[in-house]
């Protein structure tokens, strides 16, 4: 019951955090926070759900599937942000190519989902721990951007043990995961709030015209 009220906290907050990026986009239409808009819409109707629900519902595959496109919007997001257009146009084609087959193979079937899955989550967490680090070193964007990479490390290792048990090999005991996967989801969710909403440069903003070149 604890662990739903914390999803349900958490829900929360990625909800402001929306409607804080939909005020900004609203004002400048920008790619990269029309990508972190679409991010945490997501992962609002993620912890409502498992708030409503309990951590069950992330097996469903429905669920899993739109819980796929969290990190890769954000790691898109940022990429845009930070290098530019022409960087964010390759990993955005990347992130919707293994949506459409990972799709296919959770309708269809055929397809094995792990290596799909990897491919959608470990490029994400790289970029969303290892860009804004950069970021903050080479002097383009403030320190309150580490949160976003404090986040994106935290949300790492928890997903990691969340997904060995899913395939049968757990790195870490089940009874100690979901005891603080909870608490480190609103972490995590707190801290990319913070990230977002207190860092004001992140590099290179692009518009949607961008979309054009």
């Amino acid at each position: 019951m604890l662990d739903q009220i914390l999803f349900g906290f958490a829900a929360v907050v990625a909800f402001i955090l929306s409607c804080s990026i939909l005020v900004a986009v609203l004002k400048n239409l920008c790619i990269h926070r029309v990508l972190w808009l679409l991010s945490f819409i997501l992962l609002f109707v993620l912890t409502t759900l498992i708030s409503l629900s309990g951590l069950d519902v992330i097996s469903a595959p429905f669920v899993y599937l739109l819980a796929s496109l969290i990190p890769s919007f954000l790691a898109c997001g940022l990429i845009y942000a930070t290098l530019g257009s022409r960087w964010g146009k390759y990993y955005l084609t990347y992130t919707l190519l293994l949506f459409i087959v990972f799709t296919y193979a959770s309708i269809v079937g055929g397809i094995p989902k792990t290596p799909l899955i990897l491919l959608l989550h470990v490029p994400s967490g790289f970029i969303i721990v290892i860009l804004p680090f950069v970021a903050v070193v080479l002097r383009i964007s403030e320190l309150t951007a580490l949160f976003v990479s404090i986040g994106g490390l935290l949300i790492g290792v928890g997903g990691v043990a969340l997904a060995t048990i899913q395939f049968g090999a757990p790195l870490l005991p089940q009874e100690l995961v979901n005891m603080v996967f909870a608490p480190l989801f609103l972490i995590v969710t707190i801290m990319f709030a913070a990230g977002m909403l207190l860092t004001k440069n992140w590099g290179r903003p692009k518009g949607l015209n961008d979309l054009r070149r």
